[in-house]
């Protein structure tokens, strides 16, 4: 069985986990991370500090955090973003 909530083949998800994983995404994503339901996925963008867009994808609130599901090739650069963002 599959999970309905996995991304597809194409894309690969980035976990951001903790308590403050909400707090730290809320300020770069175009979406509210902060009052984000639980389980559903919702498409946003990551913006550079310009207001550019750098990805887009989805998050999900999950238990321990947050997934992203973005183009599996734009993981590692939003990896290194938010690494020093």
């Amino acid at each position: 069985m599959t999970d309905a909530l996995a991304p597809p083949a194409r894309y690969a998800a980035l976990a951001l986990e903790g308590a403050d994983a909400r707090t730290f995404l809320n300020g770069q994503c175009t979406q509210s991370i902060l009052d984000l339901p639980s389980g559903e996925p919702v498409p946003t963008a990551v913006l550079t500090p310009q207001g550019r867009v750098l990805v887009f994808g989805w998050v999900r609130a999950v238990e321990d955090g947050l997934r992203f599901a973005v183009s599996a090739d734009l993981v590692e650069p939003l990896h290194a973003h938010l690494k020093h963002g």
